[in-house]
């Protein structure tokens, strides 16, 4: 398996970068490339509704705003994907129940800006995550094709609570409608396109 992604070299805790949008705190993790020499940083920041919002970028565009659509063009997109996928455990031992989101920022290269909704990137992660998770039965997958995220839904909790095993439809659509309604207003700004 470790040739499948690349590990963590180090992470850490950082502030909120906003008050608003329900967020309650985030961790930068990062990882380098042995193909390109390149590093990443992923951020996963913590929402009230118990799910982590997972973004990545090349740490060469950490100063652009375009730095999650910006093509690398190294042709490993599924390395970097299993990099980024390998925090979802480390972020479960502290916050167990936790979900997780991602959404596939449109692609601009050049004056080319790839559409906001069905992004490439989304449709990718979206098989990916699919190929990974869907015979698990803590989670479910979620889809947003109209802002292009994917969502891996824990929801082993609902189906273990007595009070909440008579309608665990319920509480999963309650759950999912949460969590979407989170990263529709709060995730906009990953499709930005143009430079300050």
């Amino acid at each position: 398996m470790n040739e499948d992604y690349y590990k963590i070299y180090n992470y850490r805790g950082c502030p909120a970068e906003k008050a608003g949008h329900s967020i309650k705190e985030g961790f930068e993790f990062f990882f380098k490339s042995t193909k390109s020499n390149l590093k990443y940083c992923i951020e996963a920041i913590y929402h009230e509704g118990d799910f982590f919002a997972i973004k990545y970028y090349c740490k060469i565009h950490r100063d652009s705003k375009r730095k999650y659509s910006i093509p690398t063009n190294t042709h490993e997109p599924y390395k970097i994907i299993r990099s980024c996928i390998q925090i979802m455990p480390i972020l479960q031992k502290k916050y167990p129940t936790a979900s997780f989101v991602a959404v596939g920022a449109r692609s601009i290269s050049g004056d080319t800006i790839e559409n906001a909704q069905n992004t490439i990137r989304f449709r990718l992660y979206y098989k990916m995550v699919y190929q990974m998770f869907n015979q698990y039965e803590d989670f479910i997958l979620m889809q947003l094709p109209e802002v292009s995220g994917i969502g891996i839904v824990f929801v082993n909790d609902i189906y273990s609570d007595p009070q909440k095993t008579l309608s665990p439809t319920k509480h999963i659509v309650e759950r999912v409608g949460k969590i979407k309604k989170i990263v529709q207003e709060s995730y906009d700004e990953i499709h930005i396109q143009d430079e300050e």
